[in-house]
């Protein structure tokens, strides 16, 4: 890191004589200086040039998160964007907010992301607020469980934005947990796949809303499109051996099985849910989770 320092430290006096122009060098700069234990250094540097546009502020924002720094110091970089962030600039704070939030999945720390939602409760209070501070606190709902107030937030980014797939998507995901949604799952996530048919994602939510409607033909034709389109992903292969077996097609949803343990050998390193249906699938279907050999 000192290396780093050294060679970018000539060049550093004309960097921020006209920062815009050079940020190219003052950022991996202070990046340097940071990885070299001298965060204090980086800051004198870069704490000048917050007022002077978001593009400072918004490099500020995820060097605080991602550059390096400890939690202390990165909460107080943060803090100090809050405070630059001219009066009525919406957009900046919905940028400060996800900073935040990645501040917590860095660190674990719940409590920033508690911070994260309060700030964009604020603004959507807002009659001005950005259609995306809507969509990230519907989505930080949707995470917590709150399927109620993370649907009535999609619904409120569709009002403003109704071409968007993703929160068609995640829409039709929480009516599909709920009692009689299955039919507007149905046409959301249908829109979702039109707007964007590669995207394997929406196959899935379409899938498992037609699974649920008892059209099995269609959803096995969804998640085979989806594997078509992320062929080495063994989600998609999962919720197909799922869906092939609660509709009681337990020799084909085996053959599917087999596909995922050649996929991946150490189903251990599915994410927790996955593995979850996995185990579940394997438990019901008898399957072992070894490839087959030979």
């Amino acid at each position: 890191p000192e290396q780093a320092v050294r060679q970018l430290e000539p060049y550093i006096d004309q960097a921020m004589e006209d920062p815009d122009a050079y940020s190219i060098i003052i950022v991996p700069h202070v990046q340097a200086l940071i990885a070299a234990d001298r965060a204090d250094d980086a800051a004198t540097m870069i704490a000048p040039l917050l007022p002077r546009s978001e593009q400072w502020r918004t490099a500020w924002t995820w060097l605080a998160v991602f550059g390096g720094t400890d939690e202390t110091t990165g909460m107080a970089w943060l803090n100090q964007v809050d405070a630059a962030i001219p009066e009525g600039n919406l957009g900046e704070r919905v940028v400060l907010a996800q900073g935040w939030q990645g501040m917590a999945e860095r660190t674990g720390n719940e409590a920033h992301t508690d911070h994260a939602r309060a700030m964009l409760e604020i603004l959507v209070a807002q009659a001005e607020a950005p259609t995306e501070a809507h969509f990230i606190l519907a989505m930080f709902n949707d995470t917590a469980g709150r399927d109620e107030t993370a649907a009535q937030g999609y619904r409120t980014v569709l009002e403003m934005n109704p071409q968007s797939s993703v929160a068609k998507n995640n829409l039709a995901m929480i009516l599909l947990r709920a009692e009689g949604g299955t039919s507007e799952a149905i046409r959301l996530a249908t829109e979702a796949v039109k707007s964007q048919p590669d995207n394997p994602n929406f196959r899935d939510t379409l899938a498992f809303a037609l699974a649920q409607q008892g059209d099995l033909d269609q959803a096995v034709a969804e998640l085979q499109a989806a594997i078509s389109s992320a062929p080495s992903n063994p989600v998609w292969h999962i919720n197909l051996a799922w869906i092939l077996s609660e509709g009681g097609h337990d020799a084909r949803a085996r053959e599917v099985m087999a596909t995922v343990t050649e996929i991946i050998p150490n189903t251990e390193e599915l994410p927790d849910p996955v593995r979850q249906r996995f185990d579940e699938l394997r438990t019901r279907l008898s399957v072992s989770s070894a490839p087959a050999s030979g």
